[in-house]
């Protein structure tokens, strides 16, 4: 569940929130079956540890996530961009397609097919932001104050697009 939460090319603050309480709560059951004798001291320790060192990684990967420099991103990437590119070449309508699907190993919420460029939005990011993966022949000459493009490779780009 981590993997897959921090290698999407944007990260909901309400699903960080989720499994940040998620963890805290089984850290403090441990350590509260540690202290009451349901497990060993020394056991509760060292799950209390590995919990907290998980923590901890799952902070510093949720500072670096919404980054398309992000490494568990680029893997997800490279490993979806051949059913990305079939995608692209069957989105031959200038409309958005509704309802989410599987591309790749991707979740997309909507697709959009705008002039010269398909956006895969894959959901939200931070508050109301969203994000997610832009086709573009053309590499952008312009971008929207609101929007920021970052290139993946060829002419796909990582989009975080400001609500």
């Amino acid at each position: 569940m981590l993997v897959w939460l921090v290698s999407n090319p944007g990260i909901d603050y309400f699903e960080v929130l989720v499994a940040l309480a998620g963890t805290i709560v089984v850290l403090a059951v441990v350590l509260v079956s540690g202290l009451t004798g349901v497990i060993s001291r020394r056991g509760s320790f060292l799950v209390c540890a590995g919990l907290l060192a998980l923590l901890t990684a799952a902070v510093t990967i949720f500072g670096r996530a919404q980054s398309p420099s992000n490494p568990l991103f680029r893997i997800r990437f490279v490993l979806s961009q051949s059913a990305l590119a079939n995608r692209v070449a069957a989105e031959t309508e200038p409309v958005t397609t509704q309802g989410p699907q599987w591309i790749g190993l991707f979740h997309v919420a909507r697709i959009e097919r705008l002039d010269n460029e398909v956006r895969f939005i894959t959901g939200m990011c931070g508050v109301v932001d969203q994000c997610g993966l832009v086709f573009r022949l053309v590499p952008p000459t312009q971008v929207h104050r609101k929007e920021r493009l970052r290139r993946l490779s060829g002419s796909w780009y990582h989009l975080y697009d400001v609500f």
